[in-house]
């Protein structure tokens, strides 16, 4: 090649390129500032809508979380209320579609009944040790607890008995939960079946405690919510009553949590009469 050539013809191709009538951008016509995709007006509008908006929110869901040691009672609800979908038997879809429990628990309801955690430290340590045991899911017809064993477990765990003041209310049993989890699993249903045969037998309000203090950090509120929503649910499917029913989020963690399996959780049901 010779490069004298090569050279010419590379000039020639620059030569075009200049005087090309192509027009190419101009950094001149960039403007300083980028131009606002809505006026002042516009967006002043919108936040003044926005913030209306959360004032007017209610969110019933969150009342537990929000206001942990204050009491709220089922009694607008029903024992028609929605189970929850890992434990739901099949159903016609009208009957799916039936509300949960917490919507149907309007905010006006709930009575609040501020509980200190040292009182329910008092009354965990309040019940014998071999009384507080989890009730284990039924493996034939002799192994199922029955009605009078629940109930004389009640019994034996009385203010009167345990020698504590009166307003300590008397330990049911525990609902145990798997980590991070609201669900309540064979176990646990089992457990439940047998509270909901000695509301039949005993007069009173079920009370069902969760605490937001646990491993699972800021979630540990929502979590707590969910599990004592979980427990209601669960017994008003039995046929409890509703307004033989109430929850509270307590502050702090599970008093007892080192008797618990690491990363596990419970709700302590008692007996209030």
């Amino acid at each position: 090649m010779n490069p004298a050539r090569w050279f010419r013809d590379e000039e020639d191709k620059a030569a075009a390129a200049e005087a090309s009538s192509e027009e190419f951008p101009n950094l001149a016509t960039v403007p300083d500032q980028p131009r606002p995709a809505s006026s002042p007006e516009e967006l002043e509008e919108v936040t003044e809508g926005l913030i209306a908006d959360r004032a007017k929110a209610a969110y019933t869901d969150e009342f537990l979380r929000n206001n942990p040691g204050q009491e709220v009672d089922f009694s607008a609800a029903t024992a028609s209320a929605a189970v929850p979908a890992d434990t739901q038997e099949a159903a016609p879809p009208e009957e799916a579609a039936t509300e949960s429990i917490v919507e149907a628990a309007p905010a006006p309801e709930v009575t609040t009944e501020p509980v200190p955690a040292e009182e329910a430290s008092v009354e965990e340590e309040a019940a014998p040790a071999e009384v507080i045991e989890e009730v284990s899911p039924p493996e034939s017809s002799a192994a199922e607890p029955s009605a009078e064993e629940a109930s004389a477990s009640a019994e034996a765990t009385s203010p009167a008995a345990a020698g504590t003041d009166s307003i300590i209310d008397p330990m049911v049993t525990h609902i145990v939960f798997g980590a991070g989890s609201a669900s309540l699993d064979e176990k646990a249903q089992a457990t439940l079946q047998v509270v909901a045969k000695l509301a039949e037998e005993q007069a009173g309000t079920f009370r069902i405690l969760t605490w937001a203090g646990g491993p699972e950090g800021e979630d540990a509120a929502d979590l707590a919510e969910r599990r004592a929503i979980a427990v209601a649910e669960g017994l008003l499917a039995l046929g409890v009553s509703g307004g033989r029913l109430s929850a509270l989020v307590m502050k702090g963690p599970d008093p007892d949590a080192a008797t618990l399996e690491p990363s596990t959780g419970r709700a302590t049901i008692t007996l209030r009469k």
